[in-house]
């Protein structure tokens, strides 16, 4: 009897062919190579017309430096959103508002190195 492995158990389908499971039927065999011709079309093109690599995110340890040189230079504190774009703007390059958020909550507090002063607003310890 000819099964077909479906969710929830084996259905009846045929009974003069041998048995046959549906694993790895969803898969594209093809994508692999495709992907490769993509790659080196896109590397034949001329300089000015091949997209540019993203530039890697900076790392969460260099964030929390800036972060710390920020703040080092204003006593009273700034609001979360002020140190973020002083951060972007002494790294040169984008940083998401999340990861600079992220670190300053988790490093406030008692054993943190940042004071938080009120809802978005951080301090140098």
């Amino acid at each position: 009897m000819w099964r077909i492995a479906a969710i929830g158990g084996w259905a009846a389908a045929d009974t003069h062919r041998p048995q046959m499971e549906l694993a790895g039927v969803l898969s594209n065999q093809e994508l692999g190579g495709r992907l490769r011709q993509i790659g080196q079309a896109v590397a034949a093109l001329p300089p000015g017309l091949a997209p540019e690599a993203a530039e890697a995110p900076p790392a969460q340890g260099e964030v929390l430096r800036t972060i710390k040189t920020v703040l080092a230079d204003v006593p009273d504190g700034l609001r979360s959103v002020e140190i973020w774009r002083l951060v972007v703007a002494r790294l040169g390059r984008p940083v998401l508002y999340a990861t600079v958020k992220a670190g300053l909550a988790q490093n406030a507090g008692d054993d943190g190195c940042f004071g938080r002063l009120r809802r978005g607003v951080y301090r140098l310890k």
